[in-house]
């Protein structure tokens, strides 16, 4: 299955782009995105240490199955008050 992701922020800055490709087998994992992405784009795998994925707007466990057709997002950790 090829998936979509979006990029923001530093992310889009890394990669030089604002969306990216990914082939992952059927039903992957949160987790097996986010490893995937990072070995796969060096640009990014610096990044992949404080970044969530976001599945539909919305943050989701790193065991979450990812569906063809999902939405994804990279989201960088945030703080504030």
């Amino acid at each position: 299955m090829t998936l979509t992701v979006r990029l923001f922020g530093p992310y889009a800055d890394a990669q030089g782009e604002r969306e990216l490709s990914v082939d992952l087998p059927p039903e992957p994992t949160v987790s097996l995105v986010l490893d995937t992405i990072g070995s796969r784009y060096p640009a990014l795998s610096p990044l992949m240490s404080s970044t969530r994925l976001a599945v539909n707007n919305q943050f989701v466990p790193p065991s979450h199955e990812v569906r063809e057709g999902d939405e994804l997002a990279l989201v960088g950790m945030v703080g504030g008050g």
